[in-house]
This record gives C-alpha cells, structure tokens and sequence, in this order.
C-alpha cells in the first residue's frame, strides 16, 4: 500500500493533509476521521497545531474500523508563509482476523 491521498476541500486557500501509505477504503475511512483537513490556510496555528495532535489518535479509530490495531504513524506538520502542510505516513500492519466464533445463548 505505497499510494498517497490528499485530504482537503475543494475551494478557497485549503491547506493540504497527505496520507502515504494507505489507498482506497481505508484513505477514505481515514480521511472522514480526521478534523484537520478542515482546517483552511488562514487557521490559527494553536488551532492547526492541536487538530495535528490528536490526529494519530482518530487515524486509528478509522483504522481499527478494518481490523487495524497496531498500525505505526510517522507525522510531519510544516508551515510556510502562505499555508501549512501535513504528512502522515501509515503503516496499518496486518489486521485481525476472525478465524473461528462461538456464540452461545442461555
């Protein structure tokens, strides 16, 4: 999974958020999670910089969705004069599989 999504709105001065290593459904599920890529360019940092924070955290509620519960997120935020960017870098790992379940009714 080496593809890379872009997560942002379409319109005025969005800022980008990129996603490496997850592609398809899982991007997606990713991307619906997070509150960062709302975020415009003009946002205030402090606001930037929390949304930034706690974005490992919902990247893996929206991974645990598949089955991904040990995934490894490398981040990387920067800032230039006109806009911000941030980079997540997913390695979701190998998800969980259910291979037998026993269900019982008393």
């Amino acid at each position: 999974m080496g593809a890379a999504a872009a997560v942002g709105l379409a319109g005025a001065a969005t800022a980008d958020v990129e996603l490496a290593g997850v592609a398809d459904a899982l991007a997606a599920n990713v991307g619906a999670y997070l509150d960062l890529d709302e975020e415009r360019c003009d946002a205030p940092r402090w606001r930037v910089e929390q949304q930034y924070r706690s974005a490992p955290t919902r990247i893996r509620d929206a991974l645990q969705a598949f089955g991904y519960y040990q995934p490894a997120i490398r981040q990387e935020l920067s800032f230039s004069e006109d806009c911000w960017h941030a980079l997540f870098t997913i390695a979701p790992g190998e998800p969980v599989r259910i291979r037998t379940l026993g269900v019982g009714l008393t």
